[in-house]
């Protein structure tokens, strides 16, 4: 069973990105896996199918797209961590995995501090914008025209 922002992105994207799989052939099989669930559990009580890298990171981009903040701040720190890490490799910086883990926990602490401080500019940028809208409304019920107050020509 697939999610309907999932269907729509296979179905939106099938044409502008050759990598989809088009899950109408037979060439497109997800992978089931088994999941270990540790010490108590029995091995192959879950399963979950497996999907292309590239399919799970469009969904994602797709999400972030549409306004989904969780979307935005996955992607944004995952994008984040991936240029580091390649940077890193080119510079020779060593880092430990828990190193990156700790980056990584920061950045995504401080891109939601952001996220929250840039919210709160553009409300009050809409809040203007619907009392400006309001008042032009409240003129041209006057018959008056908001954007021809002050014309010296009437």
């Amino acid at each position: 069973m697939q999610s309907s922002a999932f269907k729509r992105l296979l179905g939106e994207a099938q044409s502008t990105f050759d990598f989809l799989p088009d899950e109408s052939t037979d060439t497109y099989k997800p992978e089931n896996l088994i999941v270990d669930i540790g010490e108590g559990g029995s091995q192959g009580q879950t399963r979950i199918r497996g999907l292309p890298l590239e399919l799970v990171a469009l969904y994602w981009a797709w999400e972030s797209f549409r306004g989904n903040r969780s979307a935005l701040l996955l992607t944004v720190t995952l994008t984040s961590e991936s240029l580091e890490r390649r940077f890193d490799n080119a510079f020779d910086v060593v880092r430990t995995e828990q190193e990156r883990n700790d980056r990584l926990s920061q950045q995504l602490q401080q891109l939601e501090s952001d996220l929250a401080y840039l919210g709160e500019g553009f409300a009050l940028d809409d809040e203007i914008r619907r009392e400006r809208d309001y008042f032009a409304q409240l003129l041209k019920e006057q018959g008056i025209d908001p954007y021809g107050i002050g014309d010296s020509e009437k």
